[in-house]
């Protein structure tokens, strides 16, 4: 029993020849089996004059292809389009509906598949209705091209699971959004917060994504435990309800003035982690966590961590989180983490909460913004702890380093470092119970004021002041002057 070209093989099965049982084993054995040999077929589409099992020449390629794609039926396998300029004429352009299908390519810029005017380029899907399907679909090495003769999406998939876009430039047009990861259909927000109505594990890694439309150039909906790192995206992630997601890594920026807040995502929005990504040149906020009325519009468990943000003076908000409609509010934000980021050159704020609760906000930097570094407004029971919020420029125009409004109660605003801001390091605007401790820098307080004075403390640094509650009747006041020396009066209870 041995393996046997494919000449070999048909030899044995010639007109009036009778194959014996050893033609039939090296058959067999020559043969690939699924079994024990997996999904290891691989077919090859090229452009004339050069060869491979489809061939093409420049029109309607996207017959071959998709040949090429079918002929792998429901075993899976790769297909390999070898460099070109590959034009596709039917809507969409391509699709893949089975299993365990690799498409790629010899490279970006290399292996170019390019959409016709006013159509999809390529579908991944499923055609089983409102069931997510596990399809296991990879997408890399290549160019999807709608930009050129301005067609629709350049990528969609919608009802499926372990969908990947590697290494993959995307060109848009101006009519829609470049990549469109749409979810199941029939998906709801309950089923997002419960995790029944989600495509799950898919992923945009290493790719470019380059488009002219005004609104999202990225379309994110109904995603659990999905990735999208490493990415240049010269435009907007819109991740509309979603949890378990992680964005890491990328540059967002734009060519374009119409990029209102490159990372905008919608409740519900659950335990999802936006970490070391670079954002730039925008209008609108940096990143953007917008609640709403509706019971399943919940904001929490999300982490914001190591974000590089620069408005450019025309972003308004570096990070903004919670729900700016009008209340009464059924959803809820509570439970986020924003820690470690660099927020700068904002029209705005650094750091927006509103009607946001039991955050945790510490760690940041926020410089050089032209109102607040942090701003709370109808915001409770938030620890806002070892942030820096600056103004270093030489005609600074921070307004305020921390500002607490409308209601912005219980709040623990601890050892942050203030400085350079024109108005107050810390204001404190009708804000009930909230304690502001061991903070460098100008607070103003517009309530009445209970402290707890140590009973004896001593100034550290130069300019420094404390108060001390030297006995029951009386309370002294002690400040370090710029020449070191420490200098006290009392003032006498009845």
């Amino acid at each position: 029993m041995a393996k046997q070209t494919r000449t070999t093989l048909k030899s044995y099965f010639n007109t009036g020849d009778y194959p014996t049982e050893q033609n039939f084993a090296d058959l067999i054995e020559s043969a690939r089996n699924l079994e024990d040999d997996g999904y290891s077929l691989v077919v090859t589409v090229a452009m004339f004059p050069d060869v491979g099992d489809y061939v093409c020449d420049g029109t309607d390629d996207d017959v071959q292809i998709q040949e090429a794609i079918d002929s792998l039926g429901s075993s899976g396998g790769t297909v390999f389009i070898k460099k070109g300029v590959y034009n596709t004429a039917s809507n969409p352009g391509v699709k893949v509906r089975n299993k365990h299908i690799t498409v790629t390519g010899e490279g970006k810029q290399l292996t170019i598949l390019r959409g016709s005017a006013g159509h999809d380029l390529f579908n991944v899907g499923s055609d089983s209705g409102d069931t997510t399907t596990n399809l296991f679909v990879t997408v890399k090495n290549l160019t999807l091209d709608v930009e050129t003769n301005q067609g629709q999406a350049a990528f969609v998939s919608s009802g499926v699971s372990h969908v990947t876009l590697d290494n993959v430039e995307v060109r848009g047009s101006d009519n829609v959004f470049c990549v469109f990861f749409a979810g199941p259909s029939g998906g709801t927000k309950a089923g997002v917060v419960d995790g029944t109505t989600t495509d799950k594990y898919n992923a945009i890694i290493n790719c470019d994504i380059y488009g002219n439309y005004g609104g999202d150039i990225l379309s994110w909906s109904l995603q659990q435990y999905g990735i999208i790192s490493n990415c240049r995206i010269d435009g907007r992630i819109a991740a509309y309800y979603g949890r378990d997601c992680v964005f890491s890594g990328n540059y967002l920026g734009t060519s374009s003035s119409n990029t209102n807040c490159p990372i905008w995502a919608t409740a519900p929005f659950l335990n999802n982690s936006i970490t070391g990504n670079t954002v730039t040149d925008f209008n609108g906020a940096g990143i953007r966590i917008a609640g709403g009325d509706d019971a399943s519009d919940l904001i929490y468990g999300n982490v914001i961590v190591g974000n590089s943000i620069d408005g450019k003076t025309t972003g308004g908000r570096g990070i903004q989180i919670g729900n700016y409609s009008s209340p009464p509010h059924t959803g809820i934000t509570k439970g986020n983490t924003i820690t470690g980021n660099a927020i700068m050159n904002c029209v705005y704020y650094g750091i927006d909460l509103g009607y946001s609760h039991y955050n945790t906000v510490s760690g940041n930097v926020c410089r050089d913004n032209n109102s607040d570094g942090i701003h709370l407004y109808e915001s409770t029971n938030n620890i806002i702890n070892g942030n820096q919020c600056i103004d270093l420029r030489t005609t600074p125009g921070q307004n305020y380093g921390i500002r607490l409004t409308h209601n912005s109660d219980d709040n623990y605003v601890d050892n942050n470092i203030l400085t350079g801001n024109t108005t107050k390091d810390i204001f404190d605007d009708s804000a009930d119970n909230t304690v502001i401790d061991r903070n460098s820098g100008r607070v103003r307080i517009n309530r009445g004021i209970e402290i707890a004075p140590s009973s004896s403390e001593t100034p550290t640094n130069n300019g420094d002041v404390v108060i001390e509650a030297t006995s029951d009747t009386s309370i002294t006041f002690k400040l370090k002057g710029s020449d070191g020396t420490v200098r006290s009066g009392s003032v006498a209870l009845t």
